[in-house]
């Protein structure tokens, strides 16, 4: 019997602190105008598409755009703190500026940060005190949050919203990539993704299929 999980993944609308080239991380920052309006565009782009679930990380800024689409599906938003973004320690509330990522595009030297620090390329002047969440950390939250939906939420069509990062380990996370793959999502962006299950006698397995990913085309110049 096949049995099918369409997924889709959007990330958070805009804030004063992607406005300015912040680090939010686990910081509860909210939207600002622009951000209310993507999260309206991404509202309309969903008018036609049946939801059956939404599933938001706690963060304002993510509960704020999980919202205003629910209101226009007549859903409530699920709220799951394993969806919230990566904590960044030292580097929360810092400018990408002020960062040395030693050539390296700031989202990717953010990504890769763990293979970064082993590699002892890692020398800017942040309080390592403050606490980073490590990678298996993250993995270890998103892993019991892929096995919870893959057994809670098959044949039904179910929305995420998350964070830049956090939807990126993700992403590897149901491709079971081997090397980590960083994966672009802008804000409002959007991943569609089908998971279709097939389940023999008490065994289940599943493949994965992307139609797209980082999709803006309901996002205008001006959000």
């Amino acid at each position: 019997m096949l049995i099918m999980l369409r997924l889709i993944h959007a990330r958070h609308g805009d804030t004063e602190s992607t406005r300015d080239g912040v680090i939010q991380g686990s910081k509860d920052i909210p939207l600002n105008e622009r951000g209310i309006r993507n999260a309206e565009h991404l509202a309309s782009y969903f008018m036609d598409t049946p939801l059956d679930y939404i599933i938001s990380g706690e963060l304002q800024r993510a509960y704020q755009t999980a919202e205003v689409i629910a209101r226009t599906k007549g859903l409530t938003v699920i709220s799951d703190a394993r969806l919230n973004e990566r904590c960044w320690g030292p580097y929360e509330g810092v400018k990408y500026e002020e960062i040395d990522t030693h050539g390296v595009p700031i989202e990717r030297f953010l990504f890769y940060l763990d293979q970064i620090k082993e590699e002892s390329l890692f020398h800017n002047s942040v309080d390592e005190r403050k606490e980073l969440e490590t990678l298996d950390k993250i993995m270890l939250r998103l892993t019991s949050f892929r096995n919870h939906i893959l057994s809670e939420y098959r044949d039904s069509t179910l929305l995420i919203v998350s964070h830049q990062f956090t939807l990126g380990y993700f992403l590897n996370l149901l491709l079971e990539t081997k090397i980590l793959t960083f994966f672009r999502h802008d804000p409002c962006s959007l991943d569609d993704l089908r998971i279709n299950f097939e389940m023999k006698e008490n065994a289940v397995s599943y493949n994965l299929d992307i139609y797209h990913t980082n999709y803006t085309g309901h996002i205008t110049p001006t959000g």
